[in-house]
């Protein structure tokens, strides 16, 4: 009887200080996917307006997916805003976990994350299967609204005061503003000759010619590389 006493008393344990705990986050975590999704309404209708007079306007286009996807569109490229709806904890040797924050209050290191994504806006609008889109940035934030993010470049050096930052609308709109400035200027780079020299029959015909490349912005080039060079902070 004490042994399964003892195993209800665990769970119960766990419910409170878990279950709950992961409920709290994903809640949280619903309303900040809405102030990202106000805020991007808000960028597009000033991008738009901003840029409707000149003589060819670039591309800026706002789609609303639901409760968890935001697309916008800038110029040849589109960005995919998405919240995950799991809730997650680090690796022991993660830099969160060596703050002072945390060490107090290890419930802290628990975080819902947003994921940036960026493709190619032809890829999406011609249906190419084949082509690549990158990671771009994670927004990782806890029930106290405190964040960092891990990303490229800027979006990878700007936001990792997880200690002290708290998540708003003047950080929300610099995370994004960052993401569309790296997708900008992340540009497409031809692909090494030698990758794309042979094309199958089965391609030709099945994907029409110009489907049956891999296209992305840094195909046959080693973006793993140059994210290490990119991002060498804690986070």
């Amino acid at each position: 009887m004490n042994f399964l006493e003892n195993g209800k008393n665990l769970v119960l344990k766990q419910l409170q200080e878990k279950a709950v705990l992961k409920q709290e986050i994903c809640a949280r975590s619903s309303d900040v996917f809405t102030r990202f999704k106000e805020i991007l309404g808000t960028l597009f209708e000033e991008y738009q307006s901003a840029t409707e007079s000149w003589t060819k306007p670039p591309r800026l286009q706002l789609f609303d997916k639901g409760e968890n996807e935001m697309q916008m569109v800038v110029g040849g490229d589109i960005l995919y805003f998405t919240r995950h709806t799991n809730i997650f904890n680090f690796e022991p040797t993660h830099a969160v976990h060596q703050t002072e924050y945390v060490r107090e209050d290890p419930s802290r290191a628990y975080c819902s994350m947003i994921q940036i994504h960026n493709f190619l806006f032809d890829s999406i609008d011609q249906q190419r299967p084949m082509d690549k889109g990158y990671l771009i940035a994670r927004v990782f934030f806890n029930k106290d609204g405190h964040f960092f993010v891990e990303g490229k470049r800027q979006l990878g050096f700007l936001y990792n005061d997880f200690e002290n930052a708290e998540l708003n609308d003047v950080y929300i709109r610099g995370i994004i503003e960052s993401a569309m400035i790296y997708a900008i200027d992340f540009d497409l780079l031809v692909p090494p000759y030698e990758k794309v020299q042979m094309l199958t029959v089965q391609q030709k015909l099945l994907q029409e010619g110009l489907r049956a490349f891999e296209t992305g912005k840094r195909v046959g080039f080693k973006f793993q590389a140059e994210q290490q060079t990119e991002s060498k902070h804690g986070y």
